[in-house]
């Protein structure tokens, strides 16, 4: 979960930011279990807080019967804490995502079973990949391609997020180059199109979300195991 300082504030000095960390803390501290749709109860096992200067970056880990549920408890219990708190009231929830714990869905993984199962024997499995396409195999295609189009869409969504490298930084000319470019004989091979630029920077920030994630899994681990990262397999 992402939350920001109100549009138009000054960002936190490291000062500020110790004490949003502290009243972060202090507040989920004060709760054991936060009550879910239709009187559902999600317990609250972690959290851990990492402040920058516009805002705090939160993971909570809660144990929830669905993904949804979590998701709707854990926005609601820190949309309630920051408006319990004088000097985070006017905080805004910019994002937030829910996931399995890694280690619980493989767990999940590994103990699925049922028709669609890949078999057990490596020669099977050969054969099974190599079969005539089927009507099932052309709509996973077509599936395949739909949540291509879909994760492109999200790129070119996220990039609006980076605003520390300008297109350029991806390889579109700029106003000079482009009359560079026109002077000399010959088309530019390094020249990337703005929409190319787009999709690279939407994913730079994809790839950066994923590893602040493993970040907090880390720390996570490692405040669990109580020891640190040279002795921790």
């Amino acid at each position: 979960m992402d939350a920001h300082i109100p549009e138009g504030t000054p960002e936190m000095d490291p000062l500020q930011r110790a004490g949003a960390v502290a009243l972060i803390e202090d507040g989920f501290d004060s709760v054991e279990a936060i009550e879910g749709p239709d009187g559902m109860e999600v317990d609250l096992l972690d959290c851990i807080v990492a402040v920058y200067p516009g805002g705090a970056l939160l993971k909570v880990f809660v144990d929830a019967p669905a993904l949804e549920f979590a998701e709707e408890a854990v926005r609601s219990v820190v949309g309630e804490l920051l408006d319990r708190s004088e000097l985070l009231a006017d905080w805004q929830i910019e994002r937030c995502e829910v996931e399995l714990h890694p280690e619980l869905a493989q767990e999940s993984l590994d103990a699925a079973d049922g028709p669609e199962a890949p078999p057990d024997n490596p020669a099977d499995r050969k054969a099974r990949h190599t079969e005539h396409p089927t009507a099932e195999d052309d709509k996973e295609s077509y599936d395949a391609e739909a949540k291509a189009e879909e994760v492109r869409g999200q790129m070119l969504a996220l990039a609006d997020e980076l605003r520390s490298f300008p297109p350029v930084m991806f390889g579109v000319l700029d106003d000079e180059d482009d009359e560079d470019d026109e002077e000399e004989d010959g088309d530019n091979e390094f020249t990337v199109s703005p929409e190319d630029a787009k999709l690279a920077a939407g994913a730079l920030v994809y790839a950066t979300d994923i590893l602040v994630e493993e970040l907090f899994q880390d720390v996570q681990t490692l405040t669990q195991e109580e020891t640190n990262a040279a002795e921790c397999d």
